[in-house]
């Protein structure tokens, strides 16, 4: 999974730089276009130890953690147009 991440995060970089490209300017010199601001954040969302678990018949209580689960956003303005996207992991 985090070599999936490795690539796909540049490649919506890619993506949405150019998007924002076409953004309108005021003034058509190029020189004075908005820069692309890009953040990114990362959050531990993992339930403590004893919340109950999803997806069984009877109810179970979580005795440990595995794998820590995240919450991850990633945000890109430029012209005052702003898009956000996050990805959590979930389970259903």
């Amino acid at each position: 999974m985090k070599s999936a991440a490795r690539i796909l995060v540049p490649l919506l970089l890619v993506i949405f730089t150019a998007l924002f490209s076409g953004c309108q300017h005021a003034t058509p010199n190029p020189a004075l276009s908005a820069p692309l601001k890009i953040g990114a954040a990362e959050i531990d969302i993992t339930p403590p130890v004893g919340h109950r678990m999803a997806g069984y018949f009877d109810e179970r209580l979580a005795t440990a953690v595995h794998d820590p689960l995240k919450a991850k956003a990633i945000i890109l303005e430029q012209c005052r147009q702003r898009i956000a996207l996050v990805f959590c992991d979930l389970g259903c």
